[in-house]
């Protein structure tokens, strides 16, 4: 890893920790409304790409504790 790659990673780690808290209220707003729009069964396995926290997953297993997700 060069510097700039090392200072980058350091950037990342740094904002990792505020990162839920800080875009919690528009991630809540906007995943409630897709999960709400989307009306998922609960047969239905879930792809979520591009999951970062897990906050779609954290929405959906509210509904339903046995949804089947999976997240890449």
């Amino acid at each position: 890893m060069n510097i700039t790659e090392s200072a980058v990673q350091k950037q990342y780690d740094n904002l990792a920790k505020i990162y839920d808290w800080r875009w919690r209220q528009y991630l809540t707003d906007t995943l409630s409304f897709l999960v709400n729009w989307a009306n998922v069964s609960s047969a239905a396995v879930v792809l979520d790409v591009g999951c970062g926290t897990g906050e779609l997953a954290r929405l959906l297993l509210e509904k339903n504790l046995h949804q089947a997700i999976v997240g890449i």
